[in-house]
């Protein structure tokens, strides 16, 4: 074989490995980064949030709560089928410090998320964390409200609400807006219609949030509901401490097992690579 095509077959080799490496890290990558872009929001939101004063806090939040007050149906249509929600100016000028549309943070420990909560259900909100369903209760806890929360699931660029299905009942999830978190325990799951809203109802007495997604991966015929019932009021601010170390150690963990992995599975590559490289040489040679 002449110098010339062994140089081309070493490329073309590479080449191969390199777009089928890309294609099996892509998935891996990407919600690492997705990770990062909705920690960097989350760091902002809370930056914010602890320089503002306690009057303009309660202003903020009083603000919601009277809107829940008003607030006696959910008016929800199916948010992954239509694009027919009016960005209403009242709705987005609440629970929005920053003006950014950010509203607060969900984290679900169990499958290691947590995602900002944006205003309404754009493109920017179902891609990059999850969305506010406009026309159900805002996520500020209380009596009488049913706030929505919507998310894709069997994304390619974030698993986002891809894991939302191992949930099971009593598994808990968090809400944070403000400096205020609230803690929420799963009590219904079910599978349903895009057409079926009945579930997404207020009931009379009851603090309810429910996540939303569709199901089953690339079918998307159903709609998949995780319902969680407030449980704790988190008074004790010791004790959100004490949850925020516990959760935050559990995904730290996480995460540093995964960049570990990549980097072995990475290291791996290199040396098969270099390998092919180092024997297509020596062939190339004899």
């Amino acid at each position: 074989m002449s110098k010339k095509n062994n140089k081309l077959s070493l490329i073309f080799s590479f080449l191969i490995f390199f777009i089928g490496a890309s294609i099996f890290f892509y998935p891996t990558i990407s919600d690492l980064w997705n990770k990062h872009v909705n920690n960097q929001l989350e760091v902002k939101y809370s930056d914010k949030i602890s320089k503002e004063n306690t009057v303009e806090k309660d202003r903020i939040l009083n603000k919601a709560i009277e809107y829940n007050k008003q607030h006696l149906v959910n008016m929800v249509k199916d948010v992954f089928s239509n694009n027919e929600y009016s960005k209403d100016n009242v709705y987005y000028s609440l629970l929005n410090p920053n003006n950014d549309g950010v509203m607060g943070i969900l984290e679900i420990p169990k499958i290691n998320q947590k995602l900002i909560i944006w205003h309404g259900v754009g493109k920017e909100a179902l891609e990059n964390g999850c969305g506010h369903i406009e026309g159900t209760s805002l996520p500020v806890g209380g009596e009488g409200t049913h706030a929505v929360l919507a998310s894709h699931s069997g994304f390619t660029n974030a698993r986002l609400f891809t894991d939302l299905d191992k949930l099971k009942e009593d598994d808990l999830f968090y809400i944070q807006v403000l400096d205020k978190k609230l803690e929420y325990k799963v009590d219904k799951i079910s599978v349903v219609l895009p057409s079926d809203l009945s579930q997404l109802a207020i009931e009379k007495g009851e603090d309810l949030v429910t996540l939303v997604t569709c199901t089953p991966y690339g079918v998307n015929s159903h709609r998949l509901l995780v319902r969680g019932k407030r449980v704790n009021h988190f008074n004790d601010s010791k004790e959100i401490k004490n949850r925020d170390i516990d959760i935050n150690n559990s995904n730290k963990n996480k995460k540093t097992y995964s960049y570990i992995l990549l980097i072995l599975v990475s290291l791996i590559a290199i040396i098969i690579v270099k390998k092919i490289v180092i024997n297509k040489s020596k062939k190339g040679k004899e």
